[in-house]
């Protein structure tokens, strides 16, 4: 090779794309490469577990099935939600799961999502509470999850920025596995209540054993659980993979069946109220 092709191949490899960094200089490869989906969350069981457990996720297995059929193997890795967010966007990963439409960004939706995102008010056993709005909140000192929405940026997630901003009685949550962190809050009166999903609190609070601890009130507000992928062809790609293969897993009993190894009896299509809740 003469030193003019040397140069000019050089030239080349320094301009091609590297991986993507994260703020901590921490690297993510650019996906997808046709056999690996790599996908992120925070850690919100039911929905998304930890990656090593017979248990990893509902949204965890179910992306595993659909990717699987097409030949795609799905590597699972857990980050702080907003990091999680920022990185899929920015395309160091393929996909997230459990975004909801208020926190999306730019992000591309599955079509049918997987049921309500109901946000309920967690409590200290035989607190006497009853929500009626969010300024029903306001004698409370309440716990919340940095970077989430409560209520598709609505009323609720209004009146919660307002008492961030006004540093009101508030404690944001940064940590990994949040609802541990909020728990001990609680149950050490460092807060009088905490907003969570639903599934997700019955869940934990059966796993790490407080659920005689506590009280669950709903707020009547939530949204629609959905997969995220990134915004480029790749992620055009990977959703409609995805929503067919969620079609035929519906169609086929599979997505109940998943749901049943979490202890759940369906896909919570609307909010539903318990008697015990209700006035």
């Amino acid at each position: 090779m003469n030193a003019r092709l040397l140069k000019l191949f050089l030239l080349a490899v320094a301009v091609l794309p590297g991986p993507a960094q994260s703020a901590q200089g921490e690297l993510f490869s650019f996906t997808n490469n046709n056999d690996t989906l790599s996908i992120t969350a925070e850690i919100w069981c039911p929905y998304a577990c930890e990656p090593e457990s017979e248990r990893p996720g509902i949204l965890v297995e179910i992306v595993r099935e659909i990717f699987a059929r097409e030949g795609i193997a799905v590597d699972y890795t857990l980050l702080p939600w907003r990091r999680a967010i920022v990185e899929t966007e920015r395309g160091g990963f393929d996909g997230i799961l459990g975004v909801v439409e208020g926190n999306r960004g730019s992000l591309l939706l599955d079509e049918a999502g997987l049921g309500v995102d109901e946000t309920v008010v967690v409590l200290r056993k035989d607190t006497d509470f009853h929500f009626e709005g969010p300024q029903s909140l306001d004698s409370l000192r309440l716990g919340v999850i940095a970077n989430y929405t409560y209520d598709n940026n609505g009323e609720l997630d209004r009146y919660l920025q307002k008492r961030l901003a006004a540093q009101d009685r508030m404690v944001t949550i940064y940590r990994d596995e949040p609802i541990k962190s909020l728990i001990n809050m609680l149950s050490g009166n460092r807060i009088d209540a905490f907003l969570e999903n639903r599934q997700v609190t019955n869940y934990e609070s059966n796993r790490l054993n407080f659920k005689d601890q506590i009280a669950i009130t709903s707020t009547g507000l939530g949204d629609t659980i959905h997969v995220g992928f990134t915004p480029d062809s790749a992620g055009k790609r990977n959703l409609d993979i995805y929503n067919r293969g969620f079609a035929r897993l519906l169609k086929s009993g599979r997505v109940g069946e998943i749901f049943k190894r979490y202890g759940l009896e369906e896909i919570p299509a609307t909010i539903k109220i318990p008697s015990d809740e209700q006035d």
